[in-house]
């Protein structure tokens, strides 16, 4: 789910603007929010992003149980409502854990990555 872009910054490195801009979203409102009106939040706020993206990175948000979501009917039929599970700090912990998972994986002859996924998963 997470990939580095070592030409970026901070939180930009691991997640798009938009992405984050969602994750803040859910994160301000504890009560749950909806999809489209994470749209319509991200689309004043001057980002370019398709109600598709916006839906498909709050799915893969809720397979990794970062946010919750609650089905419920209205206008239009069924939609989900998400909420955070996770704080940001969690968040971040959760990034930096499956990065370097993913590293060791990749580099499995690294005593370096070893050490460190080892200190780190205690």
């Amino acid at each position: 789910m997470w990939k580095i872009d070592t030409t970026k910054d901070a939180m930009l490195a691991i997640m798009k603007p938009y992405q984050h801009g969602i994750i803040s979203l859910i994160q301000e409102k504890k009560t749950g929010i909806k999809t489209g009106d994470i749209h319509a939040t991200l689309e004043h706020e001057g980002y370019i992003v398709s109600r598709a993206s916006v839906i498909n990175f709050c799915k893969t948000l809720a397979a990794h149980d970062i946010v919750s979501f609650e089905e419920r009917t209205g206008k239009g039929g069924y939609h989900r409502v998400y909420s955070p599970l996770m704080s940001w700090e969690s968040i971040i912990e959760d990034m930096h854990m499956k990065v370097l998972s993913k590293m060791k994986a990749a580099f499995p002859d690294s005593g370096y990555l070893q050490r460190t996924v080892g200190l780190l998963s205690r």
